[in-house]
């Protein structure tokens, strides 16, 4: 546009000139070099015209032709760069179709004209990683990461190839090297977390937790689950190290992030009664039964006072079921209460209930031990027989009479971290599909109950009288005798311990 105003302008300017020397006639008389010539005003405003058009032509024409070197070069490098973007898009669709032929074909003619010479690096890394050429792509990623502005994708490819060379410490120190190169790089974090989980680092994973949190790659409520497990694992850690003061901390922290992580508070109130604190491991162990009543809550705190009478624990359990009455768990107690009080129509009509909402390998371990216990071992087989069959629960009492629940080890509690942290799904680590196994459990039409009293009170009451179904203290949750492997709790199990 301004350039169309020049030209106008300048043509304006010519044509009022010629017009006011068309105005003015008159002669101009020229002596040089002994030569003398005369002429016209108006021709001599022509040839004056035409002479500069004459020169500025020549002389544009004079850098022209001295730009044409320079002019080759810029063609050439043009032509170069268009080469290297054009190998760099197939090598690109090579990596990303799987032909590891075209990948490094292509990756070999990206050359330096590309515009980032950081993608040319990256491409040939990622030729050489897709051929397997492993110590190739590390010295390319090293090269990268000499350059600033390269430095966060060369951390992320020597961290994938230590990974893939099973040196998980070497990926460690390349992913949490690369967390302050970003704010945005969350595979940083993510992988940073995961392998001190898979080492069992808890304290620094509980950091990286922190980190994550600040950078705003994690929030509650997954933030809050995963902590509670790193630290209940950080408390079994320092309870194999024999620091019970710092486990006992560690998983009261848990307990508070998480107040229904079930062990949480069991392995808390395990630290408190044996810190001679019975009272607070109670209460604990109560607030975490209203939030989610879980087996292993039911076993430790029947274990809180293991010199009690039968009288007094059945007082003392019914407490924790008046929690969460209608609750699955509270009322497998109520059966255990009422066969422990030989009320056994009322236990196997709350039994009963339990199975027809769907069948477990538990549940029919335990409608064993009650035809047992009324002498009826043709049913006692039957009911055992589809135990066996039945799907399984997760033992929470880790298949040991003698050991107690959760005693995991750091693998454990690394898959658990993801399973609860994650989903919210508290699945026994080495059960982890016992959820869907008790969604798809079966139905039992099991007929019309047997008559026996209605009503927890009755049960209560019932199973408050000092009756014995053997000479030896029950077990609420033990393996069925003969099926110790799978699992089966039974309320009338003898005591082993």
């Amino acid at each position: 546009m301004v350039r169309i105003i020049v030209v106008t302008l300048l043509m304006l300017t010519v044509a009022l000139c010629a017009i006011w020397v068309a105005s003015h006639p008159g002669l101009i008389r020229l002596t040089w070099l002994g030569y003398e010539t005369e002429t016209s005003v108006a021709f001599a405003f022509v040839a004056l015209v035409l002479l500069v058009g004459i020169l500025t032509g020549l002389w544009r024409l004079g850098f022209w032709l001295a730009g044409m070197p320079e002019r080759a070069r810029v063609a050439a490098a043009a032509k170069e760069k268009d080469k290297s973007r054009a190998a760099f898009a197939q090598a690109l669709i090579a990596f990303e179709a799987g032909d590891t032929q075209d990948l490094r074909k292509f990756s070999a003619r990206i050359g330096e004209a590309i515009d980032d010479a950081r993608l040319a690096l990256m491409m040939r890394a990622r030729s050489a990683e897709a051929a397997g050429d492993l110590q190739e792509a590390e010295k390319i990623y090293l090269d990268l990461l000499e350059r600033k502005d390269g430095a966060l994708l060369a951390r992320r490819g020597l961290a994938n190839l230590a990974a893939k060379r099973g040196d998980r410490a070497k990926a460690l120190d390349h992913a949490r090297a690369a967390i302050p190169l970003s704010r945005h790089a969350k595979w940083a974090f993510t992988m940073t977390f995961e392998l001190l989980v898979e080492r069992g680092e808890w304290l620094e994973a509980l950091e990286t937790l922190e980190d994550g949190e600040k950078l705003g790659h994690i929030k509650n409520p997954v933030l809050g689950r995963r902590r509670a497990v790193c630290y209940c694992a950080a408390s079994a850690q320092a309870e194999r190290g024999g620091d019970l003061e710092e486990a006992l901390e560690r998983v009261q922290k848990a307990q508070k992030l998480a107040p229904g992580f079930a062990p949480a508070a069991a392995m808390a109130a395990r630290l408190l009664a044996m810190a001679g604190k019975p009272q607070k491991a109670a209460e604990m162990l109560e607030q975490a039964w209203e939030e989610a009543p879980h087996p292993a809550l039911a076993l430790a705190y029947r274990d809180l006072k293991p010199h009690e009478s039968r009288q007094e624990r059945a007082l003392r359990m019914a407490v924790l079921t008046r929690k969460k009455p209608n609750h699955r768990e509270s009322r497998i107690i109520l059966v255990e209460q009422a066969g422990l009080s030989q009320d056994f129509d009322e236990a196997e009509r709350l039994l009963g209930d339990l199975i027809e909402d769907g069948a477990t390998s538990r549940l029919c371990g335990l409608m064993a031990e009650l035809a047992r216990a009324r002498g009826d071992e043709s049913n006692a087989r039957a009911w055992m027989s589809l135990a066996l069959s039945a799907p399984r629960e997760a033992d929470w009492s880790d298949l040991d009479p003698d050991g107690r629940s959760f005693n995991y080890t750091d693998k454990d509690w690394a898959r658990m971290v993801f399973s609860y942290g994650d989903d919210g799904a508290l699945a026994h680590p080495r059960q982890e599909h016992a959820g869907q196994a008790l969604a798809g459990a079966r139905p039992l039409a099991l007929g019309p109950p047997r008559n026996g009293q209605n009503g927890q009170d009755a049960i209560i009451a019932k199973a408050a009288q000092d009756l014995t179904l053997s000479p030896q203290p029950p077990v609420d949750y033990a393996p069925v005798d003969g099926d110790e492997g799978d699992g089966v709790a039974g309320p009338m199990s003898p005591n082993r311990r």
